[in-house]
């Protein structure tokens, strides 16, 4: 370990070596059940309703509330199929890409970047990369919200004396999939972290 700590550090940043080595072994197993907590957080985003639109039906002047329903449902699989087959076929792509592939992929390049060998140059280079692809991922909470905020339909039916409202609602599965984003930036910084105290930026009396 001296010996390596001797290293010039142009030749410590080619060398390939494995962030686990660096840490203990409970700090690796606190980092592989947090991911693993993640993936539990994916499939439950997945599975579950993202939004949902309702419908009210107001009637007479007191506008008693007679009819309050559920009319469609949100979710990331099932979004995906009704984009494609209404050939919004580049937001069913992005849909696809955003809430399925992306965060899975996240969960595995985590894991690779702690326990697989590789040089520091390339693992600084994954974690950049990951710092700000995990930013996007979040697009879909912004497109719901906006999505709630504009799909709001009121409809005045005078012949009944009746009032109509269509109004989308956030559900769980949102905010389980914010929560998972939010986790997810969270890792790659605490891997940013762990790889700047494996290998801090020479100075001038290193090099």
């Amino acid at each position: 370990a001296d010996a390596a700590q001797r290293e010039p550090p142009a030749l410590r940043a080619v060398r390939s070596d494995r962030m686990a080595d660096e840490f203990s072994a409970p700090v690796s197993a606190a980092f592989a059940a947090f991911v693993a907590s993640m993936v539990a957080g994916y499939v439950w985003t997945n599975l579950s309703t993202g939004t949902y639109t309702r419908l009210l039906v107001y009637l007479g002047d007191a506008r008693d509330l007679i009819v309050d329903q559920v009319i469609f449902t949100f979710t990331s699989f099932g979004s995906v199929h009704l984009f494609w087959q209404s050939d919004a076929r580049a937001t069913a792509i992005l849909t696809g890409v955003c809430g399925g592939a992306m965060p899975y992929a996240f969960t595995l390049a985590f894991l690779g970047v702690w326990f697989a060998r590789q040089c520091p140059l390339r693992r600084g280079f994954v974690i950049a990369f990951l710092m700000q692809t995990t930013k996007w991922t979040r697009m879909l909470t912004f497109a719901a919200v906006l999505l709630c905020l504009g799909l709001k339909t009121d409809a005045r039916l005078s012949d009944l004396n009746a009032k109509v409202e269509l109004r989308t609602v956030l559900s769980y599965g949102n905010f389980s999939f914010e929560a998972t984003c939010v986790g997810a930036f969270l890792v790659t910084a605490f891997l940013s972290f762990c790889h700047h105290l494996m290998h801090p930026a020479p100075t001038a009396l290193d090099l």
